[in-house]
């Protein structure tokens, strides 16, 4: 969760900096927050062909709010 975090931080912080706000945004944070929340069910879970999906769909709401800095 420490290197997603820092980099979803980082993105945070830009966009609200530059002033980008709207539903895409919000949605690319939700996508990053539940996703992980799943990773961290799944991994206590030790159901490893799964996780990477959440892995990969937080990364995913990221780059949702990366695009909408673009």
């Amino acid at each position: 969760m420490q290197e997603n975090l820092v980099i979803f931080s980082a993105v945070v912080l830009v966009a609200i900096a530059v002033g980008v706000s709207n539903d895409s945004t919000a949605l690319g944070a939700s996508i990053f927050f539940f996703a992980r929340l799943a990773h961290a069910i799944i991994y206590a879970f030790g159901w490893p062909v799964v996780r990477p999906l959440f892995y990969f769909a937080s990364l995913y709401g990221i780059a949702l709010i990366v695009i909408e800095l673009l």
